[in-house]
């Protein structure tokens, strides 16, 4: 088991799903789009509703900007007073480390590029992570 060997099995069946339903009927979305920051009328919202052709109104205005995956509980029907993305036991609930962050992106930089170009999936740190 490899992260990389794991990103490439992902991307192999991106190009799957692409391929047998059309990229015009996929939207690839990142986590970072889906925090209650992002939904909003003109961010996350907006780019679900133009995708599927629903209207926007038809979104329960109630559970905007609640976090329901709290990390440790996923698939729990309760809200989050908080998350803390990014901190395991395992790290001792410690954030990664910025040169450690840097190094992961440095070893999957062509697959950025590759997310960026074949799905318009970006992740800018990632793609500048050799100008750092």
């Amino acid at each position: 088991w490899s992260y990389h060997g794991v990103l490439k099995q992902i991307t192999k069946w991106a190009r799957d799903v692409v391929q047998a339903v059309g990229r015009e009927h996929v939207l690839f979305l990142r986590n970072e789009d889906m925090t209650p920051d992002q939904i909003h009328p003109s961010g996350f919202l907006k780019d679900i509703s133009t995708f599927t052709g629903l209207s926007m109104d038809g979104f329960d205005k109630t559970t905007l900007g609640e976090i329901t995956n709290c990390n440790d509980h996923k698939g729990e029907r309760s809200t989050c007073t908080s998350s803390s993305s990014g901190l395991y036991s395992i790290s001792g609930k410690r954030p990664m480390m910025d040169k450690t962050r840097q190094l992961i992106y440095l070893l999957i930089r062509d697959d950025c590029l590759l997310w960026k170009e074949e799905f318009d999936v970006e992740y800018k740190e990632c793609l500048n992570a050799l100008s750092v």
